[in-house]
């Protein structure tokens, strides 16, 4: 999926990220965004707005 995604230059997105492992494969194979654990638990509005305005740099 990950290839033909690239080949029809679209944009790719992993869900259920919840290890750097898993994030550091996807990252190597091109995908794009990632959402899951691994990257913030669900979070109420005020809280997000907070993690959002934090500076990150991902370490994967």
């Amino acid at each position: 999926m990950l290839t033909l995604a690239k080949r029809l230059n679209m944009l790719t997105v992993a869900e259920g990220v919840e290890t750097p492992e898993q994030a550091r494969w996807l990252s190597e194979r091109g995908v794009n965004f990632m959402q899951g654990y691994w990257i913030s638990r669900p979070l109420p509005l005020d809280d997000f707005v907070r993690w959002l305005k934090k500076p990150y740099t991902p370490q994967w």
